[in-house]
């Protein structure tokens, strides 16, 4: 009888290192390309119904904090979006007052936005050039826009060359729009 494997490994063989060497030698993008369901928070669950205890218990993961995050204060945030161009200031502008993570902000089309009623759906992030669902299905839900980030958007708009509701608010000219930044 065959016994399960993780690659050339048996299960009842495998270990931490193993597997944080794996996810350190594979970029996630690759690992999401390999097995988009099985990234390791679903792996790391479903590892306990396969052995008596979790071998990977211990594992480090990225998605842990690792630091307190820097806050900026209100002057801060103004000194920086005074020194910015469009695209720059209205990229702080909308993190700033949405909490939007760096994904979602990427993963921003204009069609996602409704300036009328002054709301923009979080419907999809962008990690290491791949597209895919939010972090969370609670921020799938329309979030409220203030007027002045609002009105930020409508000025950014009208100097971006990509304009469509299909493209990204923060298209990459490199990419010709194909891509966010």
């Amino acid at each position: 009888m065959d016994r399960p494997t993780l690659g050339n490994v048996r299960l009842s063989e495998v270990r931490t290192m193993e597997v944080e060497s794996w996810l350190r030698g594979a970029t996630r993008e690759e690992q999401l390309r390999e097995n988009p369901k099985y990234t390791l928070g679903p792996f790391q669950s479903c590892v306990p119904s396969l052995f008596n205890g979790n071998p990977i218990r211990l594992l480090r993961q990225g998605a842990k904090r690792r630091s307190t995050p820097s806050v900026l204060t209100l002057l801060e945030i103004k000194a920086l979006i005074n020194n910015l161009g469009s695209r720059g200031r209205t990229l702080v502008l909308v993190v700033a007052s949405t909490g939007l993570r760096q994904s979602e902000l990427f993963g921003l089309k204009w069609g996602d936005i409704n300036f009328d009623q002054g709301t923009m759906s979080v419907t999809r992030s962008v990690v290491c050039g791949v597209v895919g669902p939010c972090k969370t299905e609670s921020l799938q839900k329309p979030v409220p826009v203030h007027p002045t980030v609002l009105e930020a958007l409508v000025k950014w708009k009208e100097a971006s060359q990509y304009i469509g509701a299909d493209d990204w608010v923060f298209a990459s000219r490199r990419h010709r729009g194909r891509k966010p930044i």
